[in-house]
Formats: structure tokens, sequence, C-alpha cells
């Protein structure tokens, strides 16, 4: 696998990366969004290079700021921070066309970033995407004693589904509403792949089928695994997950 390198951004603070090249220089890269406190070290990033090792393709996975190797404290960012962090190393660590491949927040971050990036991104694979999920799934479902302890504290701590404790700030919640997307239309035209387990405990799959309603590409397929869970991670799901990403570079490199 490849080496873990540091990329400095222009305000400060080192990105943790992982690249790999193409020999052959193929006209598409896959990039890899992890989910919200998640490292690039996990089972489908790991998987999604060793393919893009195999069949020749450009790859590239990081760390955003406060996660991993990457520096800072992961109290001190936010989603609007991560995609800002995204679309700099896509800027600066990527050449040509790429396919993002978002799982969970890194869903979100992929449709903003190919909101923002339209000219450099040709295909989406999200893997049980959460978009506006800081307002949705945590804000509205909130209790008014966490909504307050939030916005007096800055932060409060919750339990995941898996039974581990995580923590959300206020910062977070503040900064998600600046990037909401499912309030509209998504002005989003390339190809789209969708996976969602049914058996998702954080992140209901029927946010999907929403977000395929309100996506304006006419080109977007949901895939629905019945005993599929929020991880995704079972060597059949990764597998199935590897097969749409090489489906999805198929396709751009054939309407190129």
């Amino acid at each position: 696998m490849s080496k873990v390198h540091k990329y400095k951004l222009q305000n400060g603070g080192d990105i943790a990366y992982c690249r790999h090249q193409s020999k052959s220089k193929n006209s598409v890269g896959i990039v890899y969004l992890t989910g919200y406190g998640s490292d690039m070290h996990g089972e489908k990033p790991t998987a999604l290079e060793k393919f893009c090792i195999e069949n020749d393709f450009d790859f590239l996975r990081f760390e955003y700021l406060g996660v991993g190797d990457s520096s800072g404290k992961f109290e001190e960012y936010s989603i609007y921070d991560w995609l800002q962090n995204t679309l700099e190393v896509i800027d600066n660590l990527t050449e040509g066309k790429q396919v993002l491949v978002g799982s969970s927040m890194g869903g979100w971050i992929m449709l903003q970033t190919a909101l923002q990036r339209k000219n450099l991104i040709a295909g989406l694979v999200g893997i049980a995407p959460a978009p506006d999920f800081t307002e949705t799934l945590m804000w509205n479902q909130f209790s008014q004693e966490h909504k307050d302890e939030l916005q007096s504290i800055g932060k409060i701590t919750l339990k995941h589904a898996s039974g581990e404790d995580y923590f959300i700030t206020w910062k977070m919640i503040e900064d998600g509403r600046k990037l909401l997307v499912m309030n509209d239309k998504i002005d989003i035209s390339v190809p789209i792949s969708i996976i969602h387990g049914m058996k998702d405990m954080d992140v209901p799959y029927q946010l999907s089928v929403e977000l395929v309603d309100k996506l304006c590409s006419q080109d977007v397929e949901l895939h629905l695994k019945k005993n599929s869970m929020h991880r995704f991670s079972e060597p059949a799901e990764i597998k199935f997950i590897l097969s749409e990403v090489k489906r999805m570079v198929n396709k751009v490199i054939n309407n190129e």
C-alpha cells in the first residue's frame, strides 16, 4: 500500500494522505471521502486503494484536520472545514477528472464537492450518504435539554448505536447549516450510484430514497441491501462497492 504523506494546507495545518499514481495516466482518478471521525485506514479505503493499484487508476485517500495523522484536535473543526480540506487536496493532489466515493458524512462532502468543482468531478458513488445529517439526524432529533446544553456549553456527548461515545459541537451544527443540500433540487448532472443498507441504524435508507428525488442528474442508481448496516464493510459488501466503482469509472471513460 502507498506511503503516508503530508500536505501543508494554505491556511495552516497538515493533511495526511496516501496517493497511488497511475503508470498509464488513465484519464479518471478516484478519491475516497471518509465518514465522521473516521481515518483513511479502514476496510473500504484500503480495499479501494488495492483495487486502484491492480487496475492502474489514480487514487487518493486522506484524513481531514483533527482526524488520524492530520494535525489539529477533532473538536476544533466541523464539516465546513473538512469540505475546504477536500476541495484543496483535490485541487492540488489530483489530475484530471475524478470519481468521488463518499461514505456517510463523506457522502455529504461528496455532493458539496461536486457542486463546487463541476469541471473536475465526473461521477459519484455514495455509501450510506448522510447529507444534512447535522440538522435532520441530529438537531431535529435532540431533546430541548441537549439543544440548550449545546448552545450554552458548545458540546454534548452522545452514544453511538454501537455503544461507543461520541460528541457533537455547536460549531458542527452551525457550520452544517451553511452547507444544507436537501432543501431544494441538487444541481449535479454527473452519473451517480448510491448504496445503502436497509438495516442502517445511523442513517436511515429512506434518506437515500429522498436524495435520488432531489438530484438533477438523469443517471442515478440506488442500490438497497436488505441485510446491510451502516458500516457496509463486510467482504461481500466491499466487493459490491468495488464493482460499482469499476462500473462508474468505465462509464465515465466511455462517455468522454
